[in-house]
C-alpha cells in the first residue's frame, strides 16, 4: 500500500509539474495580427494596445476615470536599440534591464500613456502584462491596426 501512495503522490507531483509549465506556454501572434498603427477609436478604449510599423513597436495603454495600474515585462531577442516614454511627466516608469528586457508600471486616470522601442533585426517579443494586479482579460487588449485581441497571455508577438 505504501508503495502505491508513493507512486500516486509521484504522479500527482509529475502533473502539476506539467500542467504549470502548459499554462505559461505562450499564445503565438504573427506579424500580421500585430502590424500598422491603430486608428483613434482603438486607441482611445480602456486597456493596452500595441503594434509594429516602420518607426519601431509602440505601446500604449488608456483609462477611463478610474486610477489603473499597467504593469508589464516585455523580453526581446535583440538588443533595444531605443526606447522612448509618451509622456514624460506620467506616473510611473519604463526602463531597460540589461538591453533586451523593458519593464513597465505605470497609474493613470483618463490619459494615455505608454512608449516607443526601436529593436532593430528583431524578431520576436514576449510579453506579460498586468492590469491591477491581475492578467487582463483580452478584450482589453488590442493589436494592430484593426484592434485584435490575443487568444491570451503570456504572448510571443513575431514580428517577422
Amino acid at each position: 500500500m505504501t508503495r502505491l501512495r508513493t507512486w500516486l503522490l509521484i504522479g500527482a507531483v509529475v502533473g502539476m509539474v506539467a500542467s504549470s509549465f502548459a499554462a505559461t506556454r505562450p499564445k503565438i501572434i504573427t506579424a500580421s495580427k500585430v502590424k500598422g498603427s491603430p486608428d483613434e477609436s482603438v486607441l482611445n478604449k480602456k486597456g493596452l494596445c500595441f503594434w509594429n510599423d516602420k518607426d519601431g513597436f509602440h505601446v500604449r495603454w488608456n483609462t477611463d476615470s478610474a486610477p489603473t495600474l499597467f504593469t508589464g515585462r516585455i523580453d526581446t531577442d535583440k538588443p533595444v536599440k531605443e526606447m522612448k516614454r509618451v509622456f514624460e511627466q506620467g506616473s510611473g516608469w519604463v526602463k531597460l534591464s540589461g538591453d533586451r528586457i523593458i519593464l513597465f508600471s505605470s497609474t493613470t486616470r483618463g490619459t494615455m500613456d505608454g512608449f516607443d522601442l526601436k529593436i532593430p533585426g528583431g524578431n520576436r517579443l514576449r510579453f506579460e502584462i498586468s492590469i491591477d494586479g491581475k492578467q487582463p482579460e483580452p478584450e482589453m487588449i488590442f493589436m494592430g491596426k484593426k484592434g485584435v485581441n490575443p487568444p491570451g497571455f503570456p504572448l510571443l508577438v513575431k514580428l517577422r
